[in-house]
């Protein structure tokens, strides 16, 4: 459940913050892990 939210918040991201794309990807990419894991 938790990481489908975290997923959804990951697309959100990608889409509306494409200008600091880079961190948001390495912030979700650490968090992600953790879920999949």
């Amino acid at each position: 459940m938790l990481s489908l939210v975290m997923r959804e918040c990951f697309i959100l991201c990608s889409v509306f913050l494409r200008d600091i794309n880079d961190v948001c990807l390495s912030y979700f990419n650490d968090n992600l892990l953790m879920f999949y894991i």
